[in-house]
């Protein structure tokens, strides 16, 4: 097995008397079936099968796993045989016990690969079974005996990326082949392949763009080792493999030989495996063999003295010696230390970009430095997940953090190899508490319900509740599923912990501390709060919040951040805009003029429309047939805020700035892109659909600009404003605002944080006399309540009917007075743009004498 060359599969075509001779052993129907033989035993021609280059031996099995495992007993077998035969998963893993010696459990493999294929000697020509292709990656055209032909680039199924190979081009299309038959499943399969990458191998060449004649490093780069095993008789090493950039449950058992010849990074990630070893064990080491961690490290100790960090601490100098915390973040640092040592479940509610993430890390790096034999959970937002782990990486090295996120198959290995230290057969039992070897998991709020059963099975040191304001809701299942988890200590970290009403920060406060802020004292609680006028209601509400909340701003700890300045810019409705704008109010009359209380869906519905005309009238009308190359122009023009959004864009992109631009509608963000794209600037987009790794991969695609490709990130204001850090920007367009100011905040903030080196400007665009220009105002309104809850605990109250109705009727009366043929001013009405600004002004003058 250490000779085995690598490449495609290189197995000859099974002949159906060998399926027949070993029906005892496998399963007939699936063997030929996968073979292409149909149920009255005709074969089927699936395509051609070349012969092994050189008389290079077959290449070396890999395994996912969520395959039917093979035994390396059964392997031995069919070198000598030359055929081709797959086991059931029982008859697996038995051979697997007998047969491997793995360095965590016995029987503990990846799943091997569903057949089994072997080559017929040097020189002999086989077929390939194209239709095991998973993907197809490029193409190239080489010479061959004078004529060129074109090959592609394939990667096989229940193969590792390492095991790509160059095929011939035609050879596919053969497999593709109507045959007497008929298409059979595996060929209709591969014909779609086919179709898709053919596709965008036009889209790239109308692009001007190469394909990569090579696979992405990341995909051949070992991320981390899982496990080891080595055969008893051949004495053949594999490991397990994570993919770095691939799910665990596309983790595949590699041999070593192979690893060493075509991977990259396998020696760091043995050596890390090697040392990740029980938490409990490490714990012991620091402390010393008399003294239990669990209770010389435990929540609520109460030492006789607190002992500060008078200085960034060298474990989290580990990662790099120039590893420095900020003041406030050392301050932040030692409040989470003494909290946990006086036993208070604590709010870090720090302003958005003062990092909170640092500060959360340190907490879990100096608890393990100490000797806390409990592992830590982080519940975060996916969008911030590897930033999560990153900054882990950036810290604290030393600690093991698994990220607990992905498809089912993912989160059965990451239970299986990544929890705890396995126990081999005969061993004394140990419990798991004792087992467990990650210091830090991190997964997401969506994992939590889906993950409860394996999450539950630990008891954790501290619950990190990031972004906790989503725990404002206590009916939520999250609310509930997260009060069921083991932890000693429960931290919240939020930029806002203050968003609509009193009663969602008691929330947070009960969920920290449900024995002092209880379900049956909220309405109290409110009452006694609802009307401050006394100062000694104001320091008691103090008193109250002070043992459990951090709160720092920027601007008080950050002298050196530059400034953010934000302009509302009011723009102009096109004359298709308002059309569309009043048809939609007349379609409405009679619900505008109901009196029932049970029309509020109705007019949220009606809102919602009238939001979307204001972006463009093409997403009410579905007309979207300006949007191309000879009539951009047109579809530019029909609506206020594309018109300004361009002339904004290229004054903008002279001036070398880059820009964030946030919609709460994907398909605004669609639209834009699109828009862009035919006026000749790449952007890239950034919203809920897109998956946890994209996200990060897109985040740094922007802040590293290679080539200065990228000027434009376009996001969905909740997905794009959680937790990332975009500081190479330094301009925000707010496109479409929120109901909830805070989260248009928190998309500020991915700019205006630490690392920023240039002014923040923000553009929220409004389009003038409509409900948008209401929605400004009703934010407004929002935004005075955490200044008035921090210091007098004002209680504000959800949206009522009354107020919907007169959001929706705000310009209405403006916009009838006006004839139908009356023109439009020009969105660039500087004169009357600033009229309303300087009345916006006025408004948020009098609120702030109020």
């Amino acid at each position: 097995p250490s000779g085995f060359a690598p490449g495609g599969p290189q197995n000859k075509k099974v002949k159906l008397a060998s399926i027949s001779s070993l029906s005892e052993r496998d399963n007939p129907k699936r063997a030929s079936s996968s073979r292409g033989v149909t149920g009255d035993g005709v074969k089927r021609t699936t395509g051609t099968r070349a012969g092994a280059r050189g008389g290079a031996r077959p290449a070396a099995r890999t395994a996912t796993y969520a395959e039917a495992q093979t035994s390396e007993e059964e392997e031995d077998l069919m070198h000598e045989s030359t055929s081709e035969t797959e086991s059931t998963r029982a008859s697996s893993e038995t051979a697997e016990d007998s047969q491997f010696e793995s360095e965590s459990e016995p029987a503990s493999s990846v799943s091997s690969e569903s057949s089994q294929r072997e080559g017929e000697g040097e020189g002999e020509e086989e077929e390939k079974d194209y239709t095991d292709v998973h993907l197809i990656l490029s193409s190239r055209e080489r010479e061959d005996g004078g004529a060129r032909r074109r090959e592609l680039l394939v990667k096989w199924k229940d193969r590792s990326y390492i095991h790509a190979s160059w095929e011939p081009e035609q050879g596919v299309d053969k497999a593709c082949a109507r045959t007497d038959e008929g298409y059979n499943k595996q060929q209709l399969g591969l014909r779609m392949k086919v179709k898709n990458f053919r596709e965008r191998r036009r889209e790239a060449k109308r692009k001007g763009v190469d394909l990569p004649e090579a696979v992405d490093q990341s995909l051949v780069t070992v991320e981390r080792v899982l496990d080891h095993k080595m055969n008893k008789i051949t004495k053949v090493e594999k490991y397990l493999v994570k993919w770095q950039g691939l799910g665990y449950g596309e983790a595949t058992w590699e041999e070593v030989g192979l690893l060493q010849g075509k991977a990259l990074g396998l020696e760091a990630a043995v050596e890390a495996w090697r040392s990740r070893g029980s938490v409990y064990d490490s714990a012991k080491e620091i402390l010393g063999k008399r003294k239990d961690p669990f209770v010389q490290c435990r929540f609520a100790a109460r030492p006789r003295e607190f002992n500060k960090y008078e200085e960034t601490p060298e474990f989290l100098k580990r990662g790099s010696e120039d590893n420095e915390l900020y003041a406030y973040q050392l301050e932040g640092l030692n409040w989470l230390e003494f909290s946990w040592q006086t036993g208070q479940n604590v709010i870090l509610g720090d302003e958005m970009g003062l990092g909170k993430t640092v500060q959360a890390i340190s907490l879990v790096a100096s608890l393990a430095s100490r000797g806390c034999a409990r592992p830590h959970i982080v519940v975060a937002p996916l969008s911030t997940l590897l930033n999560w782990q990153r900054e882990a990486e950036k810290w604290a090295p030393q600690l093991n953090v698994v990220n607990y996120s992905g498809t089912t198959a993912d989160r059965k290995v990451i239970c299986k190899y990544e929890f705890a230290v396995g126990q081999a057969k005969g061993e004394k039992s140990v419990p798991l508490e004792r087992r467990v070897k990650c210091h830090l998991i991190l997964t997401t709020y969506e994992m939590v319900n889906l993950g409860a059963q394996d999450l539950c099975k630990l008891s954790y040191g501290t619950m990190i509740v990031d972004e906790g304001h989503r725990l404002k809701n206590r009916a939520s299942k999250l609310f509930g599923m997260l009060k069921k988890f083991k932890c000693e200590q429960r931290v919240i970290l939020t930029g806002t912990p203050l968003q609509n009403n009193l009663e969602e920060l008691f929330m947070l406060m009960h969920f920290i501390d449900p024995k002092k802020f209880t379900h049956n004292e909220v309405e109290t609680f409110l009452e006694d709060y609802e009307n401050i006028d006394t100062k000694e209601q104001i320091e008691e509400l103090h008193n109250m919040l002070k043992p459990h909340l951090l709160r720092r701003m920027k601007k008080d700890v950050l002298g050196h951040l530059p400034p953010k300045k934000e302009q509302i810019v009011l723009v102009e409705m096109s004359h298709e805009q308002k059309d569309v704008y009043k048809a939609l109010l007349k379609e409405n009359f009679e619900l505008l003029s109901s009196k029932s209380r049970g029309k509020v869906s109705g007019m949220r519905s009606l809102l919602m429309d009238l939001r979307k005309c204001c972006q463009h009238p093409s997403l009410i009308t579905k007309n979207f047939n300006t949007l191309s190359k000879r009539r951009v122009e047109t579809f530019t023009e029909r609506s206020g805020k594309l018109h300004l959004l361009w002339r904004m864009l290229e004054k903008l992109f002279k001036g070398g700035h880059r820009v964030l631009i946030y919609s709460q509608f994907v398909l605004v963000l669609d639209m834009i892109q699109e828009w862009l794209e035919i006026k000749g600037i790449n952007s890239l987009i950034l919203d809920g659909s897109v998956k946890g790794k994209d996200r990060q991969d897109a985040v740094d695609a922007f802040n590293q600009n290679e080539g200065g490709k990228h000027s434009v990130f376009l996001l969905s204001t909740k997905a794009g404003g959680l937790g990332i850090n975009l500081a190479t920007a330094d301009t925000v367009i707010i496109f479409d605002s929120d109901w909830n100011p805070h989260n248009d905040i928190q998309a500020q903030a991915r700019a205006h944080r630490l690392g920023q080196s240039k002014e923040v400007m923000i553009y929220r665009l409004v389009m003038r006399a409509t409900v948008e220009e209401r929605m400004v105002e009703v934010a407004k309104r929002k935004m005075v309540l955490e200044h008035l809850v921090v210091s007098k605990g004002g209680r504000e109250e959800a949206l009522k009917q009354e107020e919907i109705d007169d959001v929706i009727r705000y310009g209405v009366e403006e916009l009838f007075q006006k004839g139908e043929g009356e023109d439009c001013p020009s969105p660039e009405d500087a004169g009357e743009a600033e009229q309303q600004k300087d009345k916006l002004k006025g408004l948020a003058a009098r609120e702030a004498e109020a």
